[in-house]
């Protein structure tokens, strides 16, 4: 960036001038705003209704970073002209759309708005990035910086690739919120992911099983994978997939089970031949993701009748088997114990 915002940051009063030189100050300061209006002009938009929202904002063309303010917000005042100037010196890689608070609340409702000022950096109506109050200088050229590598995403291999270098770094030191912030971004271009998709998939399955625990969209993310896209990942990306997948299951083994699946446990407990409570087990393990638990069950109604209820046991275990993927390890150890109850 061109523009250093260091100086807004002092908080040292300035020197009065001298009545000499205080018309030309005056005449300079001027000239300055004039510049600066010239400059900022197209950059810099304000939201003025609820119809504005999509045009404006979560469909433009180019990224936006969104300021929300509010006339009786003293640090608002401060950062904005701050924004302003930043924003000018990207000379149109992005733009600032300023919304004041008071006259859109909905939006800011939607948005989670608490505390103003509140900025967001929105992409193709994804929100990348953000922050609350005034920033440090390094935070605040962090942001801007961000704000310009999104924009250059969308045209060249190069620097996605260093996108993807950098959220590889952040993965390797478990600063996982920034890589998934990485990964989500490069997701986000259309037209890189037949090339780099399942790279981003992987990575941010992994962010979303080692940062939130959440195992539910982590298998999701890695189910939209396909077989031949996992067979072509870099050795980097297979290690990371079989973390991800080692992670998931041991999540899962140490959560509590719901008061549904003791009870079936509890029938199942009180009488084995039971397979309809076998299979509602099975159904629900399966549903909440704990495919290993739901394999052991499928496989525990086919030992008792493998013909049951039309073969439902062996419908839902097939099931199973296409969400993990004929490469996964569980798959492939229960392909084998399937084998010896069928022949």
């Amino acid at each position: 960036m061109t523009q250093n915002p260091a100086r807004y940051f002092n908080t040292k009063p300035p020197r009065a001038p001298s009545p000499v030189a205080k018309d030309e100050s005056e005449a300079a300061s001027i000239d300055q705003a004039k510049d600066f209006l010239e400059n900022v002009k197209g950059y810099v938009d304000e939201l003025n209704d609820y119809n504005e929202w999509l045009p404006k904002v979560m469909q433009s063309d180019k990224p936006v970073i969104l300021d929300c303010y509010a006339d009786w917000c003293g640090p608002c005042k401060k950062l904005t002209p701050i924004l302003e100037e930043m924003t000018a010196a990207g000379e149109g890689k992005f733009k600032l759309v300023k919304m004041n608070i008071d006259n859109l609340p909905q939006i800011a409702t939607g948005l989670k708005v608490r505390n103003i000022p509140a900025v967001f950096l929105i992409n193709k109506g994804g929100i990348i990035d953000t922050f609350v109050g005034i920033p440090t200088q390094e935070h605040l050229q962090q942001f801007f910086e961000t704000a310009i590598l999104v924009e250059q995403i969308s045209h060249d291999e190069n620097v996605i690739q260093s996108l993807i270098t950098k959220a590889e770094e952040y993965v390797d030191t478990n600063k996982l919120d920034l890589a998934e912030k990485m990964y989500l971004e490069g997701y986000s271009h259309e037209n890189w992911r037949e090339k780099f998709g399942p790279q981003f998939l992987v990575g941010i399955s992994y962010c979303f099983v080692f940062n939130h625990k959440d195992t539910k969209k982590s298998q999701e993310t890695i189910n939209s994978i396909t077989e031949p896209q996992k067979k072509n990942l870099s050795d980097y990306y297979k290690n990371l997939l079989n973390k991800v997948q080692a992670e998931i299951l041991n999540i899962l083994h140490t959560q509590k089970p719901s008061d549904e699946e003791l009870q079936l446990h509890e029938k199942i407990d009180k009488d084995p031949s039971d397979l309809q409570s076998r299979y509602d087990l099975a159904k629900m393990q399966f549903e909440k993701t704990k495919y290993d638990e739901a394999i052991e069950t499928c496989l525990q109604i086919m030992q008792i009748d493998r013909n049951w209820n039309q073969k439902a046991g062996y419908t839902l275990l097939l099931e199973v088997f296409a969400k993990l993927g004929s490469s996964n390890e569980v798959v492939i150890k229960a392909r084998k114990r399937l084998s010896k109850i069928l022949f």
